[in-house]
């Protein structure tokens, strides 16, 4: 009996933790730069902008970011230009 139930809770262990592995590899990095004010860099920083790599001063962010974080950016009308493009 235990070995009928193992099996399965095996299988599903092993497939969520090969399917977290392969969503970790899809998500691609970039450096972009954007200039935008202090009180809506603030905005987005609350809404969820996940950069911990980052340069802001006069206006001008320059940061490392996901693919989700770029998600964000244009969802929030954020003008970028990518200055490294999938890094590696």
């Amino acid at each position: 009996m235990k070995q009928n139930l193992l099996k399965p809770l095996f299988l599903f262990i092993i497939s969520g933790f090969l399917s977290t592995r392969l969503n970790a590899q899809t998500q691609k990095y970039h450096r972009i730069q954007a200039t935008i004010s202090n009180k809506k860099f603030q905005t987005l920083m609350k809404a969820g902008l996940g950069i911990d790599h980052y340069e802001y001063k006069y206006g001008l962010l320059t940061a490392e970011v996901s693919d989700d974080d770029i998600s964000l950016l244009k969802r929030k009308n954020v003008a970028i230009k990518y200055i490294i493009r999938d890094i590696a």
